[in-house]
């Protein structure tokens, strides 16, 4: 049976990506090489839902859940603010930038949650946390790695790289490849502007 590995979420406009790959790039220069693998500034996004690997039955179902989902939504205002690291500072696994982002955005991932679980999608068993992900950390660091990676982390403060308008969904194709993931769009979902009207 044929599948494709997918995911639902959010982008970025330009002048936000650069100021967020800005930030990447000054990290990557004050992280000793090889303790992060950087994600590239192509790669970067808003993951609201990850769908894993689907089958043509489901994507088409998909599709129209995100369909009639988007069409009920009024584009909102996030911003993009901050930094951190997942799940501690002390052993960190992944490296964030992060979005501040009205409460209607925590509800439209629980709703695509509840939604994409009716054909068959697992739902997922922790907290929406909206975050951009720009590096992941291999586990196998000494303390010492760790603790060099914390400290030149934080000596790169990350303030207000932007605020805009989010108006669409995204459906993404992810394919695995020696080289890291590569992602291809495979739909775009607008939002209903005219509710700003109303």
């Amino acid at each position: 049976m044929n599948t494709v590995r997918s995911f639902i979420a959010l982008d970025f406009p330009v002048v936000v990506i650069n100021k967020v790959n800005a930030v990447i790039q000054e990290l990557s220069r004050a992280i000793p090489r090889g303790t992060v693998r950087w994600v590239p500034a192509a790669n970067l996004h808003l993951t609201l839902k990850f769908l894993g690997d689907t089958t043509s039955s489901q994507s088409t179902q998909i599709k129209d859940i995100l369909s009639d989902l988007a069409s009920s939504i009024t584009p909102f205002q996030i911003t993009v603010i901050g930094s951190g690291m997942f799940p501690n500072a002390y052993r960190p696994k992944t490296l964030w930038i992060g979005i501040k982002s009205p409460a209607d955005l925590r509800l439209i991932a629980k709703e695509i949650d509840k939604q994409v679980a009716s054909v068959g999608i697992l739902m997922e068993s922790r907290p929406f946390s909206p975050h951009l992900t720009i590096g992941r950390v291999p586990s196998d660091l000494t303390a010492a790695a760790f603790g060099q990676l914390n400290n030149h982390f934080s000596s790169v403060p990350v303030g207000n790289l932007g605020s805009y308008t989010v108006d669409h969904l995204t459906l993404y194709k992810s394919d695995l490849r020696p080289t890291g993931a590569t992602y291809t769009e495979l739909a775009k979902y607008p939002f209903n502007k005219d509710n700003n009207q109303k």
